[in-house]
């Protein structure tokens, strides 16, 4: 089907909040440089988190790629995280 595609700056990207939820996929400015965060997905499929750090190495660290359901913590260090999901999932700030 159609489809649009947009680029825009980093400052776009929603702020991470002390809790964040979404479903399926999203990316996400952290606060700070780094966070650890409990993440939470009720998929079936591949859940992935990558902390792109964009101010330094322009590389992701992975931090999570797990299949279907998943809790865990985890020490975030970047600006932007890029979440792969095809399902619920919550983000909390520890």
């Amino acid at each position: 089907g159609a489809w649009t595609i947009s680029i825009t700056g980093i400052e776009s990207a929603p702020l991470v909040t002390p809790t964040t939820t979404g479903t399926g996929s999203a990316v996400l400015r952290l606060p700070g440089d780094k966070s650890t965060v409990t993440l939470t997905h009720s998929g079936s499929r591949n859940f992935v988190v990558r902390a792109w750090d964009v101010n330094g190495t322009g590389r992701a660290a992975l931090a999570v790629n797990e299949i279907g359901a998943y809790q865990g913590t985890v020490i975030l260090r970047g600006a932007l995280l890029e979440i792969t999901a095809d399902g619920a999932w919550t983000l909390t700030i520890v």
